[in-house]
């Protein structure tokens, strides 16, 4: 199994978070609970012929859907700060990875069947 990455950039929200949502403050709870990173990895099949074209507008309307929901999502976009326990709303924005892997996914799921869609 090979996984190639492609693209792996910061994508920033598509329009400035407002000085006024400058600082999201955490509830007591989740500054309780400390630092938890939660990856999330999103699996997309593209068509069997190679096609660059339509895999370029695929990854590009995903790039930019991204950034789009980050406008909304502002707190994604930012950076926590441990010693104030507020979320820096400043546009950093957030990982975006594209990779290509020669493999399907219920291989690297080890299932032994084929994967429906309707299954995830």
């Amino acid at each position: 199994m090979e996984i190639n990455v492609n693209v792996s950039k910061l994508v920033k929200p598509s329009t400035p978070t407002p000085s006024t949502l400058r600082n999201f403050n955490i509830s007591f709870f989740d500054d309780m609970e400390g630092n938890a990173h939660i990856p999330l990895i999103l699996y997309y099949s593209t068509p069997h012929k190679e096609q660059n074209d339509v895999q370029t507008n695929i990854f590009k309307h995903l790039e930019i859907s991204l950034s789009e929901c980050l406008t909304e999502f502002y707190p994604l976009a930012g950076r926590y700060t441990a010693r104030s326990s507020f979320i820096d709303c400043s546009d950093h924005g957030t990982l975006y990875v594209q990779a290509k892997a020669n493999f399907q996914l219920a291989e690297f799921l080890g299932l032994k069947w084929e994967l429906k869609s309707d299954m995830l």
